[in-house]
């Protein structure tokens, strides 16, 4: 597994006896020897099910599991909760109707603010796109040559995608990168057999590989990607989903982006939108919904230097750092936002990168 300090690290495991079938120190040589006892099968089977154990205890507490979203409320967030209800209960309680109308005003507040807040970061997003700002990083793709790029890792974790194989496999050797600095890690729960027999079925190039996920809870995204983060020997990583369909050259953009901007900046978000936008109607409101997000909200977040809530995919992220903070919270259903907040409240810069 990662230390905290990112060096790579596997689980610690017991050690055979070096010893075992050497010739004694004294005696008649090669007369008298060590013995190890075949095990049975029963204890080989043992064996191996405490190793699985080991394994489902270390991926549930590695990293950001351990202080994640397994604690639902922390003591203080308890006690907040508490003091608010019993303020706003025993308000209601003395008055009803001024209770009540309190409560309604909160909310108006509220929304009024979070909505004139939207409106102000669409406008400063508006200004960075058409401005060209340093939150979005735009570059040449073929501004480094072959020989200096860096080594990537692209996670791609799947669950029952066994349909898709053959389209996301021809979709991934479309990525234009030197094959002898690309590794692709297909992420497969142990149990998804349908999805393996896909992938054994079908040829893959020799920089990619299957991943199975050790047993354990809770069986999510983000503890995939934690096991691929541990696997990955790349420098820089990205996360792709079954569906996804990025531009060819968007991993050697990302890797001219990471070059091209401060040491402190971790993660560069590329823009998703849809390639079906013109499906139908409901296909066409997501993708205004997406282009608003990430072409808008997006930037604007970025020129407030406030946290990006990252989106689950088309991410890239420099390996040391992502390893030092924990990588993912297994426990955590918007990991991707999550991610985001912890990696600005340890001080990281986060950019949009210009590739879809």
């Amino acid at each position: 597994m990662p230390t905290e300090d990112g060096q790579r690290m596997t689980p610690e495991l017991a050690l055979e006896d070096q010893t075992a079938g050497q010739p004694r120190s004294g005696g008649l040589r090669n007369v008298f020897r060590e013995t190890t006892p075949t095990p049975t099968p029963a204890q080989v089977q043992r064996e191996a099910e405490q190793q699985a154990k080991k394994a489902a205890e270390h991926w549930a507490i590695w990293g950001a599991a351990r202080n994640g979203a397994r604690i639902v409320l922390a003591d203080h967030q308890r006690d907040i909760l508490f003091f608010g209800g019993s303020v706003l209960l025993g308000l209601v309680a003395l008055n009803l109707q001024q209770g009540m109308i309190l409560l309604l005003g909160l909310a108006t507040a509220l929304y009024v603010a979070t909505g004139a807040h939207k409106l102000w970061l669409l406008a400063r997003g508006e200004r960075a796109v058409s401005a060209g700002s340093n939150g979005i990083v735009s570059v040449n793709p073929n501004g480094i040559a072959n020989d200096d790029l860096p080594a990537y890792t692209v996670l791609v974790p799947l669950h029952r995608e066994a349909k898709i194989v053959p389209t996301l496999i021809e979709g991934l050797k479309q990525l234009d990168y030197p094959t002898d600095r690309l590794e692709i890690l297909l992420l497969v729960e142990l149990d998804d057999e349908l999805t393996q027999s896909a992938i054994r079925h079908y040829p893959l190039p020799i920089h990619m590989r299957q991943v199975t996920m050790p047993p354990g809870q809770p069986r999510t995204k983000p503890r995939a990607l934690n096991v691929g983060l541990h696997e990955a020997h790349g420098d820089y990583i990205v996360i792709y989903d079954a569906e996804d369909r990025p531009e060819p050259d968007q991993l050697r953009k990302a890797a001219a982006g990471f070059r091209k901007v401060s040491e402190q900046v971790v993660c560069l978000q590329a823009r998703l939108n849809f390639y079906n936008r013109e499906q139908s109607l409901l296909s066409r409101l997501f993708s205004v919904d997406y282009a608003v997000w990430y072409d808008q909200m997006l930037p604007g977040l970025t020129r407030e230097h406030a946290f990006i809530p990252l989106g689950g995919t088309s991410n890239h992220f420099r390996v040391e750092i992502l390893r030092q903070i924990g990588g993912w919270d297994p426990f955590n259903v918007t990991e991707d936002c999550d991610l985001g907040a912890r990696l600005s409240r340890a001080g990281y810069g986060i950019l949009m990168l210009d590739s879809v």
